[in-house]
């Protein structure tokens, strides 16, 4: 197996391990999320490291034109699932009322899009 197939096993076990969670017991799933929305310096710097380490081996073994369009079906799949609870405007609003939070990953949001141009039109 090469590290992409590593990398889809171990994320496809893990959705499957969440919807089983999800089933049998949500209130459990919830309290984890809470003690952990406790420790966000530490949980963003785990995932800070995390996107560079998947970015790493997912740009090793495909092109940027490859990769942006399943971040666009992971994109599309989140959204469907946000607009369904209208709660999700109180979260925008936030995100723009409080940029500091969010600034670097516009600035990776950007930086992947203009490496797209860059590689479709230069």
């Amino acid at each position: 197996m090469n590290p992409l197939e590593i990398l889809s096993l171990i994320f496809a076990i893990m959705i499957i391990v969440k919807f089983l969670v999800f089933l049998v017991k949500p209130d459990w799933l919830l309290k984890t999320a809470e003690k952990i929305s406790h420790k966000k310096s530490i949980i963003n710097g785990l995932l800070l490291v995390l996107i560079v380490v998947l970015g790493y081996f997912v740009l090793t073994n495909l092109t940027i034109t490859q990769v942006m369009p399943g971040v666009l079906l992971g994109s599309a799949l989140i959204g469907a699932m946000m607009i369904q609870y209208p709660g999700y405007l109180k979260l925008a609003n936030k995100m723009i009322a409080d940029k500091k939070k969010v600034w670097l990953f516009w600035l990776i949001w950007l930086a992947l899009a203009i490496w797209v141009l860059v590689v479709l039109f230069l």
